[in-house]
């Protein structure tokens, strides 16, 4: 960013004491999902953490008769997406970020006091 000569305020502050700035900004994408199985949870979570899609697939999988509803959020617009296929999980697993076509939304930041560069915590 090129500093305006003017300076960056409108009004110049009268302290830098309590002056932040961001230092560091992650992008990323989230995405939730309600499964609805008539399994057992701990079956549920086993079939996740083996291959989900084997066991959506398999006729005898705990996932195969299960229902999914998946909200994605991916771009800066942070509007969701909502879908309803185990094939959309795995899509969206296999690639986020659409191929390089977005780049995610600001998930979090890292801010850093003006005055001595040491890094902001919020107050209580």
């Amino acid at each position: 960013m090129d500093v305006p000569s003017n300076g960056l305020f409108t009004n110049e502050p009268t302290s830098s004491e309590k002056l932040i700035y961001i230092r560091s900004l992650t992008y990323g994408v989230s995405a939730y999902f309600i499964v609805a199985s008539e399994a057992p949870y701990k079956e549920v979570l086993t079939a996740f953490k083996d291959s989900f899609m084997d066991d959506y697939n398999n006729p005898k999988g705990v996932l195969h008769n299960s229902k999914i509803i998946l909200l994605t959020t991916s771009d800066i617009n942070q509007e969701a997406e909502v879908k309803a296929t185990f094939n959309d999980l795995n899509n969206f697993l296999k690639n986020p970020f659409m191929g390089g076509k977005i780049y995610g939304y600001p998930i979090y930041c890292t801010g850093f006091y003006v005055k001595n560069n040491k890094i902001f915590t919020r107050e209580s």
